[in-house]
């Protein structure tokens, strides 16, 4: 090749080089700034129905099964797990959950450490958790949130089932990402949300941001009172609902045509129109709960010191807002057995005859030993499909075929 030849060549590469460079540059940029951020720790997520799942040690304990609830003031222990750990109750204190009020007794100065972390004096709150071990299928030793939001700047990171942990100082936030301000609220975050209703009506109101919750929004009883919200859904589902003390409550599920956080909207979403008389859901310092339903379609990042919040649409940012579409609601009882715990009324299984405490021994062939509470639930939002159920009622085993037909 001559030299005018490889003259040539290099001048019909350069522009393409630049391309390159450019492009290269331009995605560099979009990446978040977390570079100059070195995570103090790196903590693996499970997710088990909406909840996030960590592992937490108590003292020198073995490693914990611990729900992080952005919802969570106080950290919970479960009676049973303080228990095992020979715990001693310091005294008793009110406790508030979404539904109510209670007294529950508390162990003061524990030492919670989450991988090579410590998080000291902190008092945990003692409940049953078995309600919400019945509804996951999975055991609960604790829930833990405020604890460690206000240590740390903390990432929930969906795309990498990771929850990082950032010490406060010399912390930056992402290139090209809004922080959104936040307000705390007993000490829980909250943010505006922009409601839309079918008849085009909105609505904003302040909402908090609760990892904890199962569901994807919760309007109190007092914001849907106000605004006359029971009379603007067409569509309703009664529902009973439970916090964390043990008792329940009814409220109604519905669908909501639209709602806005921040810049990102959502559209045809389950909400939950509270009936509460008492608790957090009967509050109106509130108007409601944005639930990790919705949450989780974001990594977020929040900074409590600073009163901020950082939403990045993540992998489930686009999925649709899949729900109920048998009318079962089961639980794993203490013998490690799915039973119906509750039927909707008009729903395909209330058609068919399924009742409450049926034992479910299999659905579409697979035995339900074989099957995580995660999958069964699954299988029931699929609607429009039929799914093969076999039951035990009274030492008897019926099938049965169901067609699925969402609730809402």
């Amino acid at each position: 090749m001559t030299k005018h030849q490889n003259t040539q060549q290099l001048k019909s590469i350069q522009p393409r080089l630049m391309a390159v460079t450019l492009l290269l540059l331009f995605s560099l940029a979009q990446l978040p700034a977390l570079a100059n951020n070195i995570a103090a720790a790196t903590i693996p997520i499970k997710m088990v129905g909406e909840h996030i799942f960590i592992k937490v040690k108590v003292g020198n304990s073995k490693q914990l099964n611990f729900i992080f609830d952005t919802g969570a003031g106080g950290t919970v222990i479960n009676l049973r797990t303080a228990q095992s750990l020979k715990l001693r109750p310091s005294g008793f204190t009110p406790v508030k959950s979404a539904h109510s009020q209670d007294f529950t007794p508390y162990f003061a100065n524990n030492e919670l450490k989450l991988a090579h972390l410590s998080v000291d004096d902190v008092r945990l709150l003692g409940s049953s958790l078995e309600h919400l071990e019945a509804r996951s299928g999975t055991p609960i030793d604790g829930i833990v949130g405020f604890a460690i939001l206000k240590k740390y700047i903390v990432r929930i990171n969906h795309d990498n089932a990771t929850l990082e942990l950032y010490d406060k100082e010399g912390y930056t936030f992402p290139r090209n990402a809004r922080a959104y301000d936040v307000s705390w609220w007993f000490p829980v975050p909250s943010i505006k949300a922009t409601l839309t209703l079918d008849n085009g009506e909105k609505i904003t109101g302040s909402f908090l941001i609760d990892t904890g919750a199962s569901t994807s929004l919760i309007l109190n009883s007092p914001f849907v009172n106000r605004n006359r919200l029971l009379k603007k859904f067409n569509k309703k589902l009664k529902h009973s609902s439970q916090g964390l003390t043990s008792k329940k409550i009814t409220d109604f599920k519905a669908r909501l045509k639209q709602i806005k956080v921040g810049d990102f909207s959502f559209s045809n979403v389950p909400v939950n129109l509270s009936r509460a008389k008492r608790g957090l859901l009967a509050s109106d310092k509130i108007d409601g709960i944005l639930g990790n339903g919705l949450l989780k379609r974001f990594n977020l990042i929040l900074d409590y010191s600073n009163q901020k919040l950082i939403l990045q649409p993540n992998k489930n940012y686009y999925k649709v807002f899949k729900v109920n579409s048998s009318g079962i609601r089961i639980k794993l009882t203490l013998k490690k057995k799915f039973k119906i715990m509750e039927i909707y009324k008009g729903s395909p299984a209330y058609k068919l005859g399924l009742k409450a405490e049926d034992e479910l021994l299999a659905v579409n062939g697979i035995p339900t030993k074989d099957l995580s509470m995660n999958a069964i639930i699954r299988m029931f939002r699929e609607h429009g499909r039929i799914v093969y159920v076999t039951i035990k009622r009274k030492g008897k085993v019926r099938n049965f075929a169901m067609r699925l037909k969402a609730l809402i």
